[in-house]
């Protein structure tokens, strides 16, 4: 049934009202066109007629059946394929449309629209698209260009923890699917000799030792480079064993800091001037949206791309803001409250930094102003794992 309706509407068909001249007449009119192989179909009846639809290029056929059964017709609605085709051609702005609405799809199908990373787990799936970028695969890519194989090749080269991988394109889509490798937990390196020495001088608060022979005890007072644990001991038949040693050694120890601050500065200052410069990205191509060119002077840049998404991850159409603000220089003194405030903000990053593992038990902060600069000490007590493996070598 389907197919027959679509071959009507192919054909274009035509509703029409059949309308007695004297009683009996459509039943007539209906009977003929069913003896002369005339088909047709949604047959009706209402009060005063009858309703049929034909294929409209038969429905001259029916006028001679008309006169013979004695009935008038009247032409109705017409659907399918050629009206529809009237309508549309008188529209030439129209079909315009739909051929570069065509063009444009079949361009852009052309294209890599998204990448995706699928099976993943500990390697980040931002550090595998990274690289596949380097290598050539990125969303404005054309799909005829990429080699896939190599690909695949080169991205397992470049991630030696994926087992296998896979690159496949789904449509606009290019999915990255990939399997990392099991790791077995890596047996301890008995081949390697070692001695645990101290990294700094302190008092020892406790000791965690799981090889080697200990030299020291809790409550020991060490200086940096003595030796802690020992990884060559004496074994009962009077000879020489070696091993690595490992463990950690808890020692109170006392540390410092010191920051300069200079008290005179050359400072930039907005002036609340402000250029703005935009640009779009459609598939690699860059295309300005502004005609402002790049500032001269003392300028501070600010930018920013925002890549538009869809269901299957981000789109290759971004937009590319530059914001240039105006700067002065100015040189200032500092007071000492800022110059202090300063201090505080170096002296954390400080910390951060050169003391990641250390524990703070105490710590004594100064500061004060020593000419032309600020100066800030922290002094601490600390605590710390003071165990440095130093590994022994044996010359040929």
């Amino acid at each position: 049934m389907g197919s027959i309706a679509f071959v009507r509407w192919i054909l274009g068909w035509v509703e029409f009202q059949i309308y007695p001249r004297r009683k009996g007449a459509c039943e007539r009119f209906l009977n003929l066109c069913a003896r002369q192989g005339v088909a047709l179909w949604r047959i009706g009846r209402a009060e005063n007629f009858f309703t049929a639809s034909i294929v409209v290029g038969r429905y001259e056929e029916l006028r001679p059946i008309a006169r013979k059964a004695r009935v008038r017709l009247k032409a109705g609605e017409r659907h399918g394929l050629p009206f529809l085709w009237k309508k549309v051609s008188a529209r030439k702005g129209l079909l315009v449309g739909l051929a570069l609405f065509a063009f444009t799809l079949h361009v852009f199908s052309m294209y890599v629209w998204s990448v995706q990373v699928t099976g993943n787990t500990s390697i980040p799936g931002d550090k595998i698209i990274a690289e596949a970028k380097n290598l050539g695969l990125s969303p404005g890519a054309l799909k005829s260009r990429l080699e896939y194989q190599e690909l695949q090749r080169r991205l397992m080269i470049a991630f030696p923890d994926v087992s296998w991988l896979s690159v496949n394109t789904q449509g606009c889509t290019v999915e990255i699917a990939l399997e990392e490798q099991i790791k077995h937990p890596e047996a301890e390196n008995q081949e390697k000799i070692s001695n645990l020495k101290a990294s700094a001088s302190g008092q020892i608060l406790k000791l965690e030792v799981t090889g080697g022979v200990l030299q020291v005890k809790v409550g020991d007072a060490v200086v940096k480079g003595q030796l802690l644990v020992s990884g060559v001991a004496d074994n009962t038949f009077g000879g020489t064993r070696m091993m690595r040693s490992s463990g950690r050694i808890i020692a109170e120890t006392e540390k410092s800091l010191v920051v300069e601050i200079p008290m005179k500065q050359t400072v930039l200052r907005p002036t609340g001037k402000q250029i703005v410069r935009r640009s779009v990205r459609i598939f690699g191509l860059e295309l300005p949206l502004s005609l402002t060119g790049r500032p001269q002077g003392e300028y501070q840049k600010a930018s920013q791309r925002v890549t538009l998404k869809g269901k299957t991850g981000d789109l290759p159409i971004s937009v590319y803001t530059e914001t240039w603000s105006e700067q002065s220089r100015e040189q200032v003194t500092l007071t000492e409250a800022q110059a202090e405030a300063q201090a505080n903000v170096k002296m954390e990053e400080l910390k951060q930094q050169e003391w990641k593992d250390v524990k703070i038990l105490s710590s004594n902060l100064s500061g004060k102003i020593d000419g032309s600069v600020y100066r800030m000490t922290l002094y601490c007590q600390c605590e710390e794992n003071i165990a440095l493996e130093s590994e022994i070598l044996f010359k040929p």
